[in-house]
């Protein structure tokens, strides 16, 4: 079971808040009622398990990172690898609901900046200071989180040494010792996320669903709705342009595979099919089962049609990534024609939450603050 910062299991937390909630929830009437609905399942039903998760898996990657520290063989090695791969499925699967502590946090910046410098990297790991998780903090974005782990962890160029040679002996204790601290920081970074969204805690799970009626972050229940779905649409552009388009090539341009973000450790596909569970976790309020009121159903209420194509359109982009050979960036050049055809579906997405949802919600699109970089 999950536990809570202060051992309070999440079951009984969030479901007591929710509780209290649902009480007051009937009081809006008219459209109200079931899109603050959609807020309360929202937070209780994927966003705080997702971060509970996220907590848990980097945790365990802190664990395995001391166990490579103190046994540095390619048992411990793999072990780590793999950790690394699951706390950044819970990472990737929390995208689309990047909004306020994420924000204010910067937890994007503190774990998973791109691109990271491997000079600098390096450079870190090479000083007289102790090397722990407060040495982090204060690094630079491009030097620390999930990527600058990965180039500690996964083997690069054939002409480069092997991640374990580095690693192994006198010589890579200061890299193993980087490696714990990266992993723990990891960690930290996500308790803070989790724990600014806990009543205990920072409490923005009652900012964001009392918004509107004493919330003093959002002023408006759209005003909510809007950041949720803002940030699924930057999200679905980021999926179809940054992730897949950039790579095949644009515009007649050769493939471009070293512009996948996880090259290292080829989880390029991984990372694509987890921020599409994101938006359909998002969206169907479904994380793993699903939740008596999402967007979803507010849609649903509004144009059964225009439920269907959206959530179709999401599932349907899944399918087709899923079927995708790895890794991606062979992929993006031996298999072009059928990354295209997952670009497409991607945009395809995209347009459906952006145009779709947008309108009949009602809400309002925002320039995207990662257009022109």
């Amino acid at each position: 079971m999950r536990r809570s910062l202060r051992g309070v299991p999440w079951s009984l937390l969030v479901g007591a808040l929710a509780m209290s909630l649902w009480s007051a929830c009937g009081s809006g009437g008219g459209e109200e009622a079931p899109r603050r609905a959609a807020l309360i399942d929202m937070a209780e039903y994927v966003i705080i398990p997702n971060y509970a998760d996220l907590v848990d898996a980097a945790e365990a990657l802190a664990d395995a990172a001391r166990a490579l520290e103190d046994a540095p063989t390619a048992a411990t090695l793999d072990a780590t690898r793999d950790a690394w791969r699951s706390a950044r499925r819970y990472w990737k699967r929390s995208q689309a609901f990047e909004i306020g502590p994420a924000q204010e946090l910067r937890t994007a910046a503190q774990i998973d900046w791109t691109p990271i410098r491997a000079a600098r990297v390096e450079s870190a790991i090479d000083t007289d200071e102790a090397i722990d998780s407060a040495y982090v903090e204060v690094l630079g974005a491009n030097q620390k989180g999930f990527l600058a782990l990965e180039y500690l962890l996964f083997d690069g160029a054939d002409d480069e040494p092997p991640a374990l040679a580095l690693l192994g002996g006198d010589e890579g204790a200061g890299r193993r010792r980087f490696v714990v601290a990266l992993s723990e920081n990891i960690a930290d970074q996500a308790r803070l996320l989790l724990d600014a969204w806990l009543p205990e805690g920072g409490d923005f799970l009652y900012q964001f669903s009392e918004a509107g009626r004493g919330s003093d972050v959002f002023p408006t229940l759209k005003s909510a709705l809007d950041e949720v779905v803002n940030q699924m649409t930057f999200l679905a552009e980021d999926i179809a342009d940054a992730q897949l388009l950039n790579p095949a090539g644009r515009d007649g341009d050769d493939p471009s595979p070293e512009s996948i973000v996880t090259f290292r450790s080829a989880n390029g596909k991984r990372d694509l099919i987890d921020g599409m569970f994101s938006l359909q976790n998002t969206f169907l309020n479904m994380y793993p089962g699903a939740a008596p009121h999402s967007l979803a159903v507010v849609v649903r209420g509004l144009n059964a049609d225009t439920e269907a194509a959206i959530r179709a359109s999401i599932v349907r982009s899944i399918e087709l990534a899923a079927a995708l050979p790895e890794p991606l960036q062979v992929a993006v050049v031996e298999d072009r024609d059928q990354v295209i055809e997952v670009q497409a579906q991607a945009k395809e997405a995209m347009r459906r939450l952006e145009i779709d949802l947008i309108t009949i919600l009602g809400s309002t699109l925002r320039f995207n603050p990662s257009d022109g970089d």
